[in-house]
């Protein structure tokens, strides 16, 4: 499916996918509006590493499957008191293409990585934490429940801990429409002249699985802010002229239900 953005999907060649290692997206950089960067096509790819960032991963997802997306979200899934180190990397589409990982890295101009959704278990277990490194600043809400530790135990990376209770009920779905609590439990990254990014992401000791969503895009500083219980709207439907034509609603409008007629028939009064 070309429109799928998920390629490949085989995180520390846990599958689902056979092949070689990592999570492969296509993307699209949306750069600077006056740049050459601006609606290129990029490929993401996502390596489980060790953790001097070589080739040797240790990974227990809970679900394989379920890696890659998760709605708008970049999505992965470890079990509790578990860890995996990635490594994210950016080439041009066709590039890629062609030549595979032996084609050239992109450098990105300037960069963002938010990370949602950081939170604990019930009676602060199975703590989610994510641990960056190479940026060169990181955005955090005055009201923030996301603990930052300047040292972590992983030389040269800062570690950003979660500190309150969550549950499903609560999860972002939509990273530029977002809750206060769902910016209180972001943290973006903003990186200049980014080759790579490193990061590491895990939850402490506790039961369950735990799911870490990402994009990349500076969503704690061009996301709206909206009440509990939002609901964002609903996309666009699209049409196939000339056999569907849309039709145009003033502002109040509600659809009420729809009419099926046979050919010959009449619309009744009031349609």
């Amino acid at each position: 499916d070309t429109d799928t953005p998920v390629l490949h999907n085989n995180l520390c060649h846990k599958g689902p996918d056979k092949g070689a290692e990592g999570i492969i997206y296509r993307t699209i950089d949306v750069g600077d509006a006056d740049s050459d960067e601006l609606g290129r096509s990029i490929i993401l790819t996502v390596n489980a590493t060790s953790d001097d960032g070589g080739p040797d991963c240790s990974y227990n997802p809970f679900s394989a499957k379920s890696n890659g997306m998760q709605g708008l979200y970049g999505s992965i899934n470890l079990w509790s008191g578990s860890s995996v180190n990635l490594d994210f990397n950016f080439y041009d589409e066709k590039e890629f293409n062609a030549k595979g990982k032996s084609a050239a890295k992109l450098t990105m101009t300037d960069l963002a990585l938010t990370m949602f959704d950081l939170d604990t278990g019930k009676n602060g277990a199975s703590t989610e934490f994510v641990e960056l490194s190479g940026f060169d600043e990181y955005k955090i809400k005055k009201d923030t429940e996301v603990k930052v530790h300047a040292e972590s135990h992983h030389p040269g990376f800062t570690k950003f801990s979660a500190s309150t209770e969550g549950t499903g009920e609560d999860n972002p779905t939509d990273p530029i429409a977002l809750t206060a609590q769902q910016q209180n439990r972001a943290v973006t990254a903003l990186y200049k002249n980014a080759g790579h990014i490193r990061a590491k992401i895990g939850a402490g000791k506790g039961k369950g699985p735990r799911f870490f969503t990402f994009v990349f895009r500076p969503s704690l500083l061009c996301a709206i802010t909206v009440q509990e219980g939002f609901k964002p709207r609903l996309p666009d439907l699209v049409y196939k002229p000339p056999m569907q034509v849309p039709v145009k609603v003033r502002m109040g409008e509600e659809w009420t239900h729809f009419l099926a007629l046979k050919r010959g028939q009449r619309v009744p009064m009031g349609f």
